[in-house]
């Protein structure tokens, strides 16, 4: 990806950002901000009617936003990235951070110890097929209310790997809107958290989105996951494959909320542990399935198949 080509060069070349400026980098251009701190008073976009727009943070490169954060603002705006790479490289915005706002195909890619917090993070707000990579030990994405992925947009993408760390306080939607499709989140490996305090939304009102835990990654949610939750909500799906994959809910899991056609996989030595589990809580047509030798779905109360549904 470019993102990872322009983190390689940030050792070669610096361009410093003026203090209080609300766009360090103009369409088209690259800005490489090393050891040095940065405020923007307001709000920072990166990409506002362009393209090929590159902020990259490195080295304990710091921007403090004081609004909120941007990336791939406007239609025309597109592949546009924000690198934030290393220890003590930190991007941290006062009020939302938007990875594609009306724009597509943007990216955010944190590495190697680098540091992102926001309000509300949005990959995909009214716009599609952008991506979020959190990867390597030390790096994280913290928000400190919800978590949306694919707002009313398609084909959006957060992947945890690597031991990397994804955090939201409040709920984590993925494919929020009825024109909200295909949006996913993967937590990938031995060490790669999500951890939400709110429930977690697969398909919240949209269709065909997904959450993947796999090779030993793990997601953790003091309250609930709906797979499908609204009755337009059909054909998403929530994955939990290999040995040391772990999905833990204090609350309820349930493999269609109000929506039908969805389903949970559980398999290869995989685990989900909740309160209570509903297959069928409203919706119709919905399924479990758990398969492989160790797989295994602990319910600590009762295991309900079709509620009302």
């Amino acid at each position: 990806m470019r993102i990872l080509r322009q983190l390689a060069l940030a050792g070669a070349l610096s361009f410093p950002a003026a203090p209080g400026l609300a766009q360090l980098v103009n369409d088209g251009a690259t800005n490489i901000i090393s050891a040095t701190a940065n405020t923007v008073t307001g709000d920072l976009t990166v990409g506002t009617n362009g393209s090929q727009t590159a902020l990259i943070l490195t080295n304990g490169g710091e921007v403090d936003v004081s609004g909120n954060t941007i990336i791939g603002a406007n239609a025309g705006s597109f592949s546009n990235s924000v690198s934030v790479g290393g220890a003590g490289a930190v991007l941290a915005t006062t009020g939302n951070l938007y990875v594609g706002s009306n724009g597509w195909g943007n990216q955010m890619l944190i590495s190697a110890g680098g540091t992102v917090t926001d309000t509300i993070g949005y990959l995909g707000n009214a716009s599609s097929n952008n991506i979020a990579v959190i990867t390597g030990a030390g790096s994280v994405w913290s928000n400190t209310s919800d978590l949306n992925v694919g707002n009313n947009g398609s084909g959006n993408r957060v992947t945890v790997i690597n031991g990397g760390k994804l955090f939201a306080a409040g709920f984590g939607d993925i494919g929020n809107g009825s024109s909200s499709g295909n949006n996913e989140v993967i937590v990938d490996g031995a060490g790669s958290v999500w951890t939400n305090l709110g429930t977690i939304y697969v398909g919240s009102a949209g269709s065909a989105n997904r959450l993947t835990v796999t090779n030993g990654g793990r997601v953790r949610t003091s309250a609930a996951i709906e797979v499908g939750r609204a009755a337009n909500s059909s054909n998403n799906v929530a994955v939990i494959t290999g040995s040391g994959s772990i999905v833990s809910v204090g609350g309820s899991f349930r493999s269609g909320n109000s929506g039908s056609f969805n389903r949970v996989t559980v398999s290869g030595g995989g685990r989900v542990e909740d309160s209570t589990g509903y297959i069928g809580y409203i919706g119709s047509n919905n399924v479990a399935e758990i398969t492989g030798t160790g797989t295994l779905w602990t319910n600590s109360g009762t295991l309900t198949v079709g509620d009302t549904g």
